[in-house]
């Protein structure tokens, strides 16, 4: 789980954010409290009322925590909350443990029992005051069984079915039949965006590389306000739906407004490609609703008025409220956004009509608006690549292999500032990569195949920004790995590259599958390859290591797995630091000293001891 950088703590009660805002009070006689009566008092105050807060009740009882939990968007106590309880952990011991003498990096665990049945918490005190190493483990039990009429197709195309065919069309009458009952006129763009212009600005075009501040408001078809930023949104167009990237270039900096128009009726929805615009109202609430089957990139699905028969009581989680209250009025739809874009960072266009631009090369792939006017800070460590494209995100780059639908190499950096940071919410938000201009990866390809989807550069490496570790999620990321290798020996991996750049203050990563190893078994429709070995590039000022791993569970030492650069150049037919590496620096990468990259052996421990036998 994410890690804890500050917990607020006072007299009984505890605020911190485990991945979502939580308020902890400790109780007598939980079982008799009024939660939701208590839960809604402390959510509505005047201090959480804006944002929300879950609100937790805790009691102790012998040797365990009894917790119960009012969740916000649901409005009501559920049977359990795994943030929640993880925050009651936490507080627990800030509040009456944390002035007992622990050693350093020694983990402390709390039993933990909801509504839902029994937990277990594991985490690790820092020396700044947070928490790391965070775990929460329990049985998986069934609660509830019921239908779903709930349509999903990930990954539509095209020429899929004839049934997509056939939506596509009712879907342009439905549009068509709702601009003349407006007696509105609309345009439409290359991909079947269809839009309308209400007022024009005076400033420039954005482009798909620009970052700009948008205000929306979102429509019911009864008219009543489904959703809406009046302060502004503020985000990279190349970091959105198609929809807004390229449905925002079709208006200028200023008081302009558009609106996409577009209804989705029972049945299949447009693909990614053409798409329409309810999917900008639904962006901001999927990930967390069906996040391994559908994402705001490429995820097709449709939405009906009975969604559950009947919708359990204490399920749904706040995100699925948002939208689906709309659908209890009995909407099949929700219609058309207002957007206004009033400002941000636009780079230069060549011409006014921004579908004049000309194709953006390989070399210019999109990167956050700050770093345009400098060259970007990863290219002097690029690898070469064996075949593919370099896709540049804000914070990490990679080689996208279209062969083998996945990374060649991951390429970012460490510092000890970027750990120490405040961290943002881990978004869990999987989806496909809109800048890979081949198309990568989707989360279909992962259902049902026992692979994980595994971070290449990890969630957590990025967790020092919002949108870093959002991009983090992209399945350009993403390399299918073995269960208990993802959790077990590549975890502690991972973990021991955070310490030694908190040693070394700053650490070049390049880590990636390793793609030359013949023959290879691949899964899903787009036939992702199943790499046998994964590989790990460290480069400090003074010092290199590498690692080369089979993907499967290990209870060796990681350092069994240690090797030079040369050793992995030699496999991976790749040439790391080509730039940097040179001259005296050379030596770098035939050299191998373990004993300058000290190990923690209770992170070993704990593996072999706790996450290797998570899936026993």
């Amino acid at each position: 789980m994410s890690d804890v950088p500050v917990v607020e703590v006072n007299n009984n009660i505890g605020v911190l954010n485990t991945g979502s805002p939580h308020y902890v009070q400790f109780v007598t006689d939980l079982d008799k409290l009024d939660v939701k009566t208590e839960g809604q008092k402390i959510r509505y105050s005047d201090r959480f009322k804006a944002e929300g807060i879950n609100v937790n009740f805790v009691e102790r009882k012998g040797d365990r925590l009894h917790v119960r939990t009012y969740e916000r968007g649901v409005e009501d106590e559920t049977l359990a909350c795994g943030t929640g309880v993880t925050a009651c952990a936490i507080a627990d011991w800030m509040l009456h443990d944390s002035n007992s003498k622990t050693a350093d990096n020694q983990q402390i665990s709390r039993d933990m029992i909801a509504l839902g049945g029994s937990l277990s918490v594991h985490f690790t005190p820092t020396a700044l005051g947070g928490f790391e190493d965070i775990w929460l483990a329990g049985p998986a039990v069934r609660v509830y069984d019921g239908k779903c009429g709930l349509f999903l197709l990930s990954n539509c195309k095209k020429n899929d079915t004839t049934a997509f065919d056939n939506q596509l069309k009712a879907d342009v009458e439905i549009i068509n039949n709702y601009l003349a009952a407006k007696g509105w006129t609309a345009d439409s763009t290359d991909s079947g965006l269809r839009y309308r212009v209400t007022s024009q600005g005076s400033g420039n075009y954005p482009t798909a590389n620009s970052v700009v501040k948008v205000r929306y408001k979102g429509y019911l078809t009864n008219g009543n306000v489904f959703d809406e930023s009046t302060d502004g949104a503020t985000f990279g167009l190349y970091q959105v739906i198609p929809g807004w990237t390229e449905g925002i270039q079709k208006f200028k900096e200023g008081d302009a407004h558009i609106k996409p128009i577009g209804l989705r009726a029972q049945g299949i929805s447009k693909s990614e490609d053409t798409y329409i615009g309810r999917e900008v109202m639904l962006k901001h609430y999927e990930s967390r609703a069906w996040g391994t089957m559908i994402g705001p990139f490429g995820g097709c699905y449709a939405i009906r008025a009975n969604l559950f028969e009947p919708i359990p009581p204490n399920f749904l989680v706040d995100d699925f409220l948002i939208t689906f209250r709309a659908l209890e009025q009995g909407y099949a739809a929700i219609n058309d956004l207002s957007a206004q874009f009033s400002g941000g960072s636009t780079s230069p266009t060549t011409a006014d009509n921004p579908r004049e631009q000309p194709a953006p090369k390989e070399e210019s792939a999109p990167i956050p608006a700050t770093d345009q006017t400098k060259a970007y800070e990863l290219d002097r460590y690029f690898p070469t690549i064996r075949k593919g494209e370099i896709v540049k995100h804000k914070h990490f780059a990679l080689a996208y292999n279209e062969d083998h639908e996945q990374a060649e190499w991951v390429l970012y950096y460490l510092t000890r500032d970027r750990l120490n940071a405040n961290w943002a919410p881990r978004p869990n938000s999987f989806r496909p990569d809109p800048t890979v201009r081949t198309g990568s990866a989707t989360t279909q390809d992962y259902v049902g195949s026992g692979y994980d989807r595994g971070h290449l550069c990890p969630a957590g490496d990025m967790a020092f920004d919002e949108i870093g570790i959002d991009e983090s999620f992209y399945m350009s990321n993403m390399s299918p790995q073995d269960p208990k290798f993802n959790i077990g020996i590549w975890r502690e991996l991972e973990e021991l590259t955070r310490d030694w750049a908190r040693k070394y203050q700053k650490l070049y990563i390049v880590t990636g599958p390793v793609l030359t190893d013949k023959p290879l078994p691949y899964i899903g429709p787009s036939k992702v390859t199943v790499p046998k070995r994964y590989y790990r590039v460290l480069l400090a000022e003074d010092r290199a290591i590498a690692f080369i791993m089979p993907n499967e569970n290990s209870n060796l030492p990681v350092m069994d797995f240690a090797c030079s650069i040369d050793k992995v150049e030699e496999i991976t037919q790749l040439d790391f630091f080509p730039q940097i590496l040179t001259g005296n620096y050379e030596a770098y990468e035939s050299k191998l000293d373990k004993s300058a990259w000290p190990i923690n052996q209770q992170r070993m421990a704990r593996r072999v001891e706790e996450y290797n036998e998570y899936y026993h």
